[in-house]
């Protein structure tokens, strides 16, 4: 009787020790621990799929241009080399960029990072953006564009390297997506969510100062299944119709 006895009172001990131990088990069914959750999952890092590597050697010229056909069939440019420093790192440029859900400005951070605005401006004032779709898009996470190919995978033809980050990523962020460090080129995102809990991996290089209703229209398009699966691609084309660059 006294064995049983010592056996019951052991047992009901070790259940009050893992109770204690384990307190937070009720937390973790909250309904808000459920969302964290599915936020985490949701905010998959801006990517595309080029394969990583080391970043294309500037151009002390003006890269040379050739003409790329998609597998629709439209053409886009690509170029051999990122571009030589052609902006002024003491002035600010504004883009205006007009797409088929309203159009925004963007402020380019020069200062911040001069190669990344300089790229954009470059590609811009090329037209390699002008007829480009959005083609990921993640209400309350980002809208991604910036892709010749349309489907995650192009660029520019070359990539170039990352500059440091120092700014949050807070609604109407503009960044660069990309497929690891140092793998830049022409994609890019626009934040949609209030503040992202993303790495400091995208470098930042303006944000939108007009038409932050332009971002929502597009994050709340509907969307289908990307050809990765991802429920984040366009049911209707969304498309860029030009990118305009002003200084101020």
């Amino acid at each position: 009787m006294k064995a049983f006895s010592l056996i019951f009172i052991l047992s009901l001990s070790m259940l009050l020790i893992g109770c204690v131990l384990d307190s937070d088990f009720g937390d973790r069914l909250k309904p808000g621990a459920k969302k964290e959750a599915r936020e985490a999952v949701t905010q998959i890092p801006p990517a595309t799929t080029v394969m990583s590597g080391q970043p294309t050697p500037v151009s002390q010229n003006k890269p040379n241009v050739q003409t790329s056909q998609s597998q629709s069939g439209k053409l886009y440019q690509q170029f051999d080399a990122p571009p030589p420093m052609q902006i002024n790192e003491n002035t600010t440029y504004f883009a205006s960029v007009q797409t088929t859900k309203g159009n925004m400005t963007i402020e380019l951070f020069t200062s911040d990072a001069p190669n990344t605005v300089n790229n954009f401006v470059f590609l811009a004032q090329s037209g390699f953006y002008n007829g480009l779709t959005f083609h990921r898009v993640i209400k309350d996470f980002m809208i991604q564009t910036g892709d010749p190919k349309g489907d995650g995978t192009g660029g520019p033809g070359y990539r170039f390297a990352d500059e440091p980050v120092t700014r949050s990523y807070n609604k109407g962020i503009v960044a660069m997506a990309n497929a690891g460090p140092n793998t830049n080129g022409s994609q890019f995102f626009v934040v949609h969510g209030p503040q992202l809990t993303l790495p400091p991996r995208y470098t930042i290089f303006g944000t939108v100062t007009h038409g932050i209703e332009t971002i929502d229209a597009i994050a709340q398009s509907a969307v289908q299944a990307s050809r990765n699966g991802e429920i984040s691609y366009p049911v209707d084309q969304i498309l860029i119709n030009r990118i305009d660059i002003t200084e101020r």
